[in-house]
């Protein structure tokens, strides 16, 4: 998983923050991810992510199976629908259906 925050928002408190994120379970999607970030890590600190690097350098796992992926399809729809029903009750302001204190 990895996100990162959208820009633009300084002014607004934690709770009214919108984040991005992406995620996945798929074995090839995450050693290609563990890859550049181990890459990225080790220009930062060298030598001290040698060890993972030689591991990620070894044959990789086997393709997710269609169990995982179709696992990974619900997780993924059940997201979307709580992210969407979350959304519905909350508006701009970061209150209930968007209502200011006054409402």
């Amino acid at each position: 998983m990895t996100g990162c925050e959208r820009p633009g928002q300084d002014g607004k408190p934690d709770a009214d923050r919108i984040l991005e994120a992406l995620w996945s379970v798929d074995p090839a999607v995450v050693r290609s991810a563990t890859m550049i970030a181990a890459g990225l890590a080790a220009a930062a600190s060298p030598g001290r992510f040698s060890p993972l690097q030689a591991r990620l350098a070894e044959p990789a796992a086997a393709p997710g199976s269609a169990d995982l992926h179709r696992a990974s399809g619900l997780l993924e729809r059940t997201l979307d629908y709580l992210t969407t029903r979350w959304a519905e009750g909350h508006g701009p302001a970061g209150t209930p259906s968007g209502r200011g204190p006054e409402s």
